[in-house]
């Protein structure tokens, strides 16, 4: 898997977290860089931790299972898929105002959202195990992204608010089908 892809698959997974750091920043008050750096490093650290711990599930299911091999490029755009179907769903569904958020800041409150919102890193993490994908570079490339994305989020949410939560959604969605859809046609490429 090339950097290109793996960064379409970080951007698109951060989607989940700007969403949530846009949404802290509409609900503080006042937002201090050291608010953003904690958002940033939760959301980040999580989301390169996760692909990880699915990543060494994937290795111990290979070991297991030999047909996992030769379905590797399904299973991990199938994930994908499924991923951007989740991200579809929740930008066009109602979310709940960022205002009943009470501290944003908080480390419980950063903490259950950073694992919220990387559980979908999770099973991108299985689909790199049947891809046999470098995981610590992809993790990294990852982690680095969503916490530059999340940072960036804090402080747009209190500019530009709604306006771009519900269009990160979005924008993580196509990304994902868009990198699913190259696993397949790479996979299928190599095969004729």
């Amino acid at each position: 898997m090339t950097l290109v892809e793996i960064a379409m698959i970080g951007v698109g997974l951060s989607m989940d977290a700007l969403a949530v750091s846009v949404a802290s920043g509409i609900a503080a008050g006042h937002v201090r860089r050291s608010d953003a750096l904690k958002v940033g490093a939760y959301f980040g650290g999580f989301q390169a931790v996760m692909p990880l711990a699915g990543w060494l599930f994937a290795k111990a299911l290979l070991n297991r299972f030999a047909f996992v091999n030769v379905a590797a490029p399904w299973i991990a755009s199938g994930v994908l898929w499924l991923i951007a179907a989740k991200m579809l769903w929740e930008a066009f569904r109602h979310e709940p105002n960022p205002d009943e958020i009470k501290n944003p800041f908080s480390h419980k409150t950063l903490l259950l959202m950073a694992i919220a919102t990387s559980i979908d890193a999770l099973a991108v993490g299985i689909g790199f195990g049947v891809q046999h994908v470098h995981i610590a570079f992809a993790a990294t490339i990852i982690g680095l992204t969503t916490f530059a994305i999340s940072f960036a989020g804090i402080y747009a949410g209190r500019r530009f608010g709604a306006l771009i939560e519900s269009r990160a959604e979005l924008g993580g969605a196509i990304l994902l089908i868009l990198a699913g859809a190259k696993m397949i046609f790479d996979h299928l490429a190599k095969v004729s």
